[in-house]
């Protein structure tokens, strides 16, 4: 049933694809999706602004992406039209987003990529890259912060 809706609503559904029970998709008619694509439990989707997701693509459980959001920098009014931004997110083929994610609008996710759980991925993921943390920062320079607290 979820399929059904997704194939009638959407800008783009190639193939099958799997939709969790609990998910929650909000303006489907931006959001184009390539084959074989999967999401676990509670995804919270809107493509107000533009969600481009490749084939092949895996996403965990409880993971939020918004293609629309609003400066914190601006003062003053921060509900006013200068300060909502609406901008696509695009996710490459073969990509693989953990449990517990926070995609940011704007952001591109690059073919085979990989983001760990928990990341708040606030900027771009090359393709091939694999990104953890919160901010969303290269495994390897995560992995060499964290190394460097627990030799203190």
């Amino acid at each position: 049933m979820r399929y059904l809706f997704l194939k009638c609503t959407t800008a783009r559904l190639d193939g099958f694809c799997w939709i969790s029970r609990g998910c929650t998709i909000w303006n489907s008619y931006g959001i184009s999706i390539g084959k074989n694509f999967a999401s676990n439990q509670n995804l919270l989707m809107d493509g107000i602004g533009g969600i481009e997701i490749g084939d092949d693509v895996g996403i965990g459980p409880n993971t939020v992406m918004l293609s629309h959001g609003h400066s914190m920098l601006r003062k003053g009014d921060y509900s006013s039209e200068q300060a909502y931004r609406i901008k696509p997110i695009k996710i490459g083929s073969r990509a693989w987003i953990g449990a517990n994610c926070f995609i940011k609008e704007g952001v591109t996710i690059g073919q085979d990529a990989v983001v760990g759980a928990c990341s708040n991925v606030i900027t771009d993921v090359p393709d091939n890259g694999r990104v953890i943390g919160s901010p969303a920062r290269p495994y390897t320079q995560a992995m060499r912060d964290l190394l460097s607290q627990v030799g203190r």
